[in-house]
């Protein structure tokens, strides 16, 4: 039997057009995939900008990590956490301003005063 030159060319032309297709899927396949990626990891660190920044206003308003719960109770108090801040940010009501970390505690009055005159701390 032989086939003729139109269904012959016809074939040629048509898995010529799935090759391309199925390479063009591939490409966009791997392009969607690495973009999710970065999409998911910066998600991420916008949940955990909030966490700080939540956590750095909590640690200046009690002194300390007093509010911390010990222990195991830690793990689900972050969890707890993480969702009442993704609830405030699904209303529009969480403030995202980061804030800067606390200053160091200023030296003891003695090393203060060991400083020399122009600053430096003294040698020897």
């Amino acid at each position: 039997m032989r086939i003729s030159i139109g269904l012959r060319l016809f074939a040629a032309v048509l898995l010529a057009l799935l090759a391309v297709a199925a390479g063009a899927l591939f490409l966009l396949r791997q392009n969607v995939l690495a973009s999710f990626g970065e999409y998911a990891v910066g998600i991420e660190l916008d949940r955990l900008d909030e966490l700080s920044g939540d956590l750095a206003r909590k640690y200046r308003a009690h002194g300390g990590w007093k509010f911390v719960p010990a222990g195991s109770a830690r793990r689900s108090w972050v969890a707890r956490e993480l969702t009442r801040l993704q609830t405030l940010r699904d209303e529009g009501a969480l403030d995202v301003t980061v804030l800067p970390p606390p200053r160091p505690p200023k030296p003891p009055a003695a090393a203060r005063a060991s400083l020399s005159a122009n600053g430096a701390l003294p040698t020897g």
